[in-house]
Formats: C-alpha cells, sequence, structure tokens
C-alpha cells in the first residue's frame, strides 16, 4: 500500500498555499497562488470568496503535480482570522468578505469600549478590546442590519471555504477568538457579545476541536482538487495559532 501523506492549506490573506506533507510532517511538494485585496473610501477593505476558492484549487493542482493526490489521507485547513462572509439562509455568499484589513469597524469598536471599558471585554473574550470582526458586526448592525437578520448567517473564510470542501462550515475556538467573540470560560461564543452584535450563535459556523473533522471531502471539491472523495476534512483553525503550533510553540 502506497504510503500515506496529508494535505495542509493556508488561506492567507493575500496568496493561498498549499502543502502535501509525510506522516512524519517532510514536505512532498507546495503550491500556491494570489488573491486580490479590494480598497474602497474610508478604509474598506474586501475580498472575493470565489477568488479565494478558485487560488484554493490552483494552489492543490500545483502541488498535486509534484506528488500523489491519491495518497492524501486528510485535509487540515488553517485561515486568516476575522475575514467575514455574511450568507444567505443557503450558505450564499452575500457581497463580498470583509478583510481583517478593513478599517471601517474600528470607529464602533472604539466606541464600544469607551462606553463599557476594556475589563467588561477582557471578561468576556479575554481580550481588552473590540475589533476585527466584532467591531465590523457593530458597524454593520448599524448600517445595514438587515444583512444580520436570520436566516442569515455569519461566515468568516475559513469555514466557508470548509463547507466547500466538505459540505459543513466549521472553525475551531481560535477562528472565532481571533474575530473577539469568543469567550475562553465558558468555550462557546460570548452571549452578550453576539446580543451587541444583533446576532444569534445559531447564525454562527459550528464550533469544533480541531482534532474533529467537519466531514468527508465532497465529490465534486474531490474531482476538482484531484484528491479522493470522503477523506476527512478539518475545521478552520486561526493560522496564526496553527504556524505557533507547527513551531513547536505548545
Amino acid at each position: 500500500m502506497p504510503d500515506a501523506t496529508y494535505l495542509g492549506l493556508d488561506l492567507g490573506t493575500t496568496n493561498v498555499k498549499a502543502l502535501v506533507v509525510s506522516a512524519e510532517g517532510r514536505v512532498l511538494a507546495s503550491g500556491g497562488a494570489t488573491v486580490a485585496l479590494h480598497h474602497s473610501p474610508g478604509g474598506g477593505v474586501e475580498q472575493d470568496i470565489e477568488e479565494i476558492w478558485t487560488a484554493t484549487v490552483s494552489a492543490v493542482r500545483e502541488a498535486g503535480r509534484s506528488a500523489t493526490p491519491s495518497q492524501v489521507r486528510a485535509v487540515g485547513v488553517s485561515s486568516q482570522g476575522g475575514a467575514l462572509q455574511l450568507l444567505d439562509g443557503a450558505d450564499r455568499p452575500e457581497g463580498r468578505v470583509v478583510s481583517w484589513l478593513d478599517g471601517r469597524g474600528r470607529p464602533f469598536g472604539t466606541e464600544a469600549v469607551e462606553r463599557l471599558g476594556r475589563e467588561w471585554f477582557a471578561e468576556r473574550v479575554g481580550y481588552g478590546g473590540c475589533g476585527v470582526a466584532a467591531a465590523q458586526l457593530l458597524r454593520l448592525r448599524r448600517e445595514r442590519p438587515h444583512l444580520l437578520t436570520p436566516p442569515r448567517r455569519v461566515g468568516f473564510v475559513g469555514d466557508v471555504i470548509v463547507g466547500r470542501l466538505c459540505g459543513r462550515r466549521a472553525h475551531d475556538a481560535t477562528s472565532l477568538s481571533i474575530c473577539i467573540l469568543y469567550n475562553p470560560a465558558r468555550g462557546t461564543a460570548d452571549p452578550e457579545m453576539l446580543a451587541m452584535a444583533g446576532i444569534t450563535e445559531g447564525q454562527l459556523p459550528p464550533l469544533l476541536p480541531a482534532r474533529e473533522a467537519a466531514g468527508g471531502l465532497r465529490p465534486e471539491a474531490a474531482e476538482a482538487l484531484g484528491m479522493p472523495g470522503g477523506i476527512p476534512v478539518s475545521p478552520a483553525v486561526h493560522d496564526q495559532y496553527a504556524a505557533a503550533l507547527g513551531a513547536g510553540v505548545t
């Protein structure tokens, strides 16, 4: 039986990268593809989820030219953190990804901290501030509240791509934490943060342990990537945490 290999995906801010590694962690092949940033007045920075998916397919296909895709036994996914993708009730994207680099939410996060205090946030999300996705949700609640109304859903780049791969959007605690929405004491999204943002926990992607598979690679995704169908796909992990673990910081 041929030796098993594993595919690692990093959905970075400007590049999607793919590595095929051996069971011992030896890099056997790699691939990459760029992703554009779209700037707008007022500090807006957005991306296109379809371009991110296309880059994912391209990166995996490139890596597959130097390895044997049929030997891949599992897929691990890390992602840029706090990159917000709003979805309709059928998980179809509504508008572009709001990048973690987008500055339009900053005044709304600053106002919330000034009103509630840093300790209020630290007690709930382990961080004495309000930024990234949480601040963008505050902005959207003020400017475009209809986009946050059920059955619409709130996604992030990582879980959306995981959903494309296995049919189930899912991420882990590190992903929700960098969005400033995770309560580490509860092990769930913080109810008061969600209430302030005007969303419910049911609108967020499922929260799974990083070691638990989100699902098996869908036939359509397997065909696009040139890999075996049904192999396990991880939930999305925030890339900085994944990099720390890869460097041996445990």
